[in-house]
């Protein structure tokens, strides 16, 4: 089971990292870090579900913090640079 969700985790990163590099605004490239860094913190989660460890819950707790406010922030960000054109 840890294989599928390995490549399932392994594609998304893949289709995030693509829309990371090539997304055509700051909207698209946003959406690819912050789906990186979900599927981080899932592949975080599945290894503490695999090892049967706790260790890791309050770095998933934070990153997964820090990612909701860093992409609420930029989502600001971006909107309050439409209000200038």
């Amino acid at each position: 089971m840890i294989v599928v969700t390995s490549v399932a985790l392994a594609v998304a990163a893949a289709g995030f990292a693509y829309r990371l590099l090539r997304g055509p605004d700051l909207a698209n490239r946003i959406v690819g870090f912050d789906g990186l860094l979900s599927v981080l913190v899932i592949g975080i989660l599945a290894n503490a579900v695999r090892t049967d460890s706790e260790a890791m819950l309050p770095v998933v707790l934070v990153l997964s913090l820090l990612g909701f406010s860093g992409t609420a922030l930029l989502g600001r960000f971006i909107e309050a640079g439409d209000d200038d054109r």
